[in-house]
């Protein structure tokens, strides 16, 4: 599940998905920044951009960085952000246990 897109509705309509089987964060932050800025509609989107990762073993500190412009612009398209995370590491872009 790394990045489900949905609306926030009874149905949880999909809207996207990305970074299938990436479940390392720097790299999943970096997708999702992407997919807000080729965004060409102006309308709020009203959605969920939820984040599934795991963390990394060979992390030291540091990673993802939510720059203040991409907050803004989730937040003119009414796109909140979900951090769920899960058990296990990521290694290689991978979900290990």
């Amino acid at each position: 599940m790394p990045i489900n897109i949905y609306k926030l509705d009874e149905k949880r309509t999909k809207i996207s998905y990305l970074c299938r089987d990436v479940w390392r964060l720097p790299e999943q932050v970096a997708a999702l920044e992407k997919w807000v800025a080729r965004r060409k509609t102006k309308e709020p989107v009203g959605c969920v951009a939820d984040i599934g990762f795991c963390w990394r073993k060979d992390a030291g500190g540091g990673g993802s960085c939510l720059t203040p412009e991409f907050m803004k612009k989730m937040a003119d398209s009414q796109l909140s952000l979900f951090l769920s995370e899960y058990p296990g590491y990521a290694e290689s872009g991978k979900k290990n246990k």
